[in-house]
């Protein structure tokens, strides 16, 4: 063994260097319990609040408008003290965080829409393979390989959501006391389809603006901003296209409604800042598969509504599928990521030296 080798041995079995590594396995473990406790924080936050979307039928024109309104004072009252700069010196730059908080709005609304349409576990379900969609994305639009990998975990996925979508039952409860199966699907006029369309269109919107997102690389208070004022085109647009009465068209709410308005905003906003601080701390593969509970969640909630759609045998394998192609391209999306980062820096090196 040569002198250098010794040497590091040694240093390698000092008691600082082990205490040292101790100090740092405790504080990575302290770190995944924090994380746990706040990812759960959120899943509670998510249930109470999509229950009560769906249990007080919230108009989602009235949210989204609370919301951007209640987002936009917020980024009011910091922008004193940080004094962020909206306007970019590079146009597209403003374009592209533009886009994003319209796209991002756009993702809110159709999410609050799926919520008031679908059983709260099937939009669990389809939003939770949003991180596919955004592999995809970022394999045809970033330049990232499309990897046998991944075209396997999209076609796993795919079989998933047609398991979960085509075997559906809705149980009715007649006055005799028996309990009949309907299948909700077998009505092309059924509000269930709309909830699919709206839950898929939130996978888009919401994906395509976190690529962008990933690629300018904005800060938070630009992109607070950009969402809120997203958030207020978006409210003035569907009140052309909401059949139901808002804030938009003059229908003034109670005191009562505004109150939960605002309570629901603060929920989302708050749910959205912790799981975003989480993903800082810990693995965002780790996040994903704890936020994998609120499906069973949302399954068990909609046993105790009215909108009790449930999948078959052959469902729950599709929700199987879909989880296990989710956090497949999430630790995908994790490594791709770590490794364009050790190359970003590696260059970095380089050209110093």
């Amino acid at each position: 063994m040569s002198e250098k080798t010794e040497k590091s041995v040694i240093i390698e079995n000092t008691p600082s260097a082990l205490f040292i590594k101790k100090e740092e396995k405790s504080a990575m473990f302290v770190e995944v319990c924090l994380g746990c406790i706040l990812i759960f924080v959120a899943i509670i936050f998510t249930m109470v609040t999509s229950v009560l979307i769906q249990v007080l039928e919230v108009v989602p024109t009235n949210l989204v408008l609370v919301k951007s309104i209640l987002q936009l004072l917020l980024f009011t009252i910091s922008n004193k003290n940080t004094d962020v700069s909206i306007t970019a010196e590079n146009r597209s730059t403003v374009t592209v965080q533009a886009v994003q908080g319209f796209l991002s709005s756009l993702a809110f609304i159709c999410s609050i829409g799926a919520v008031r349409l679908l059983p709260l576990g099937d939009v669990f379900s389809i939003i939770f393979i949003k991180t596919v969609f955004i592999m995809l994305l970022m394999s045809g639009f970033a330049g990232r390989a499309m990897t046998k990998k991944k075209t396997a975990v999209t076609i796993v996925s795919m079989l998933g959501l047609v398991l979960l979508i085509k075997n559906h039952t809705c149980y009715n409860c007649h006055q005799d006391g028996l309990i009949g199966g309907v299948d909700p699907l077998a009505d092309p006029n059924s509000s269930i389809w709309i909830g699919f369309g709206l839950a898929f269109m939130y996978n888009i919107f919401s994906s395509k603006a976190e690529v962008l997102m990933l690629e300018d690389k904005s800060g938070a208070g630009e992109l607070s901003f950009w969402s809120s004022v997203g958030g207020l085109v978006t409210a003035v647009m569907s009140s052309f296209f909401c059949s139901e009465s808002s804030i938009m068209s003059g229908a003034m709410p109670s005191v009562r409604q505004i109150l939960l308005l605002v309570s629901l905003s603060i929920s989302a906003m708050v749910t959205k800042m912790i799981i975003a601080h989480v993903e800082t701390r810990v693995s965002k593969t780790f996040v994903k598969v704890i936020k994998s509970l609120e499906i069973p969640l949302g399954f068990l909630s909609s046993l105790g509504l009215s909108n009790s759609y449930l999948p078959s045998n052959f469902g729950y394998l599709g929700v199987v599928l879909i989880v296990i192609s989710a956090v497949s391209a999430q630790a995908t999306l994790e490594d791709e990521e770590e490794k364009n980062e050790s190359k970003d820096s590696s260059n970095y090196s380089y050209e110093v030296v």
